[in-house]
């Protein structure tokens, strides 16, 4: 199934990909991968701020959410 969301978000099909990635979440909320694609479906930046501090839940230090989730919460 990520693979799928990964060429609907390829595809600039982010619904699509969240959608797939929810179910995912669903199923393993401890799913890194998903976690990680789902900052690039969210709709809004409440959503990828979520998304990051789901990242670094299961990767704490991670250098990308962590970079990612700094320069959101300045704006």
């Amino acid at each position: 199934m990520l693979n799928e969301a990964l060429q609907h978000l390829k595809a600039g099909e982010t619904d699509k990909a969240r959608d797939i990635l929810t179910t995912v979440l669903r199923q393993d909320r401890d799913n890194l991968r998903a976690w990680g694609m789902m900052v690039q479906a969210a709709r809004s930046d409440k959503e990828r701020i979520f998304a990051l501090k789901e990242v670094l839940r299961l990767k704490p230090g991670d250098p990308w959410a962590s970079g990612m989730l700094a320069d959101l919460e300045e704006a």
